[in-house]
């Protein structure tokens, strides 16, 4: 009898998470009409653009994003992937991140990767949804708006230690693949910085969101 392990579509991480966030935009992007035409709240008193805010950036964002790093973690620890009923067990809600950060966590801490500080933003993601559920449960807009503020910085974080990361590598290899000598360089100073810089504008952000 075939297992999890064995079906194509959880034979990558990127596969089932970035078919998954693609159905989700697919299915979300219609209903935010409908709730924003209607003038209907998705969360008692919550705001729809809200309710638009979190599924965009807890649904779609993060799909995508644990898509990359499911797939790229193996490759950058040269450990091979197997996920089969963790990956598929993902879609709850509050367990989505927890069980991210349980398959890439052991190869990044095991080979000391570089890459291990991406699970610092990770675990202040899964932090910030659980206040965004609480603050929609109190219908806490204030709260709730703050919550979505940093969670953008946050995904901006991601985006920023990434990018860092596979920009330079892919611009190098396609050279190298046309015959050209990549000279690329690269700034170590800068590229411990500016992830540090905006962990400082999420920071800056939940303390005083209307100044930055």
């Amino acid at each position: 009898m075939r297992g999890l392990d064995d079906l194509p579509l959880f034979a990558c991480g990127f596969r089932p998470m970035f078919l998954a966030g693609a159905a989700f935009a697919a299915l979300a992007v219609p209903a935010w009409i409908l709730l924003h035409a209607g003038g209907a709240t998705a969360w008692h008193a919550l705001p729809a653009q809200l309710w638009h805010g979190h599924e965009m950036l807890f649904g779609f964002g993060l799909a995508a994003a644990a898509g990359f790093l499911l797939t790229a973690v193996p490759n950058w620890t040269s450990t091979p992937f197997r996920a089969g009923l963790p990956l598929a067990a993902t879609s709850l809600q509050l367990a989505f991140l927890p069980a991210v950060i349980a398959m890439i966590a052991p190869p990044l801490l095991r080979t000391a990767n570089r890459n291990r500080v991406l699970l610092l933003p990770l675990a202040a993601l899964w932090a910030c949804d659980a206040v965004f559920l609480w603050a929609a449960a109190r219908a806490d807009v204030r709260l709730a708006s703050l919550v979505l503020a940093v969670t953008v910085d946050l995904l901006l974080v991601l985006v920023t230690v990434i990018g860092g990361r596979i920009i330079p590598a892919f611009t190098a290899n396609a050279l190298r693949m046309r015959g050209e000598a990549p000279g690329t360089r690269t700034t170590a100073w800068l590229e411990r910085a500016l992830p540090g810089a905006m962990g400082l504008l999420a920071f800056a952000d939940a303390l005083a969101p209307t100044a930055t």
